[in-house]
């Protein structure tokens, strides 16, 4: 089996009547380097790993990318014929949840650039899940998965991130990452943050570690018993 990457800004309650939105460029993609860079296996066995290199696989910003599994209106799609962008909306608590319809992969970098929705309460994700199925019956049953999640209030300060990983529907350890932290590692000012500055997020998963990593510079690695 292997994980399916997820785009999908999710529903807090924003103020009443709000819009809130988050602004992802044409480099919303998964990305696996060529061997000469680095190795990032593709295959769908642990023992045949060392033999195959993947490519840079970009995911198009078009609709037809995307199966979005509620609230299509709240998605729009854009190209200048310079850089296409997708911007995601919620309103109120009417939020949107996509994934790319590509199919299912296993080890690499995957990686979206983006601006993040600030407001108090959205939170918006990009991740890779072991199921794609949300149905009530099995929303609590195991799952693997990993996060980069933008949370705006109680516990995060306002444009903070927070990264996590899930093995067999158990936690890994949630890392919160406050703006002075990715500020610091990435050179930006105190008034640059995830809402207002388009960063690229990315984690390379590998068969025994995770690497997080913000405009290719490393912020968190966790190993597989971790």
């Amino acid at each position: 089996s292997g994980l399916q990457h997820l785009a999908a800004p999710r529903g807090r309650q924003a103020p009443a009547g709000s819009v809130t939105r988050t602004a992802l460029l044409a480099r919303l993609s998964y990305k696996r380097q060529p061997p000469k860079r680095c190795q990032l296996y593709c295959t769908p066995t642990f023992a045949d790993a060392s033999k195959q290199m993947c490519r840079l696989a970009p995911v198009p910003l078009t609709r037809s990318s995307f199966d979005i599994h509620y609230n299509e209106h709240h998605a729009t799609f854009t190209d200048n014929g310079i850089t296409p962008e997708m911007v995601l909306q919620q309103q109120g608590s009417d939020g949107i949840r996509l994934a790319a319809n590509d199919g299912m992969y296993l080890y690499g970098q995957y990686q979206v650039t983006a601006k993040v929705a600030g407001a108090s309460g959205v939170v918006t994700a990009f991740y890779v899940r072991s199921t794609d199925s949300y149905t009530l019956g099995n929303k609590d049953s195991p799952f693997h998965e990993i996060d980069i999640e933008f949370l705006n209030g109680n516990p995060a300060p306002p444009n903070s991130i927070w990264l996590n990983s899930y093995k067999n529907g158990m936690s890994g350890g949630e890392s919160l990452i406050k703006p002075a932290v990715y500020q610091q590692l990435l050179g930006l000012s105190p008034s640059q943050n995830t809402e207002n500055t388009y960063i690229t997020y990315g984690f390379n998963w590998q068969p025994d570690y995770v690497m997080w990593s913000l405009n290719g510079r490393a912020l968190q690695k966790r190993l597989y018993d971790q």
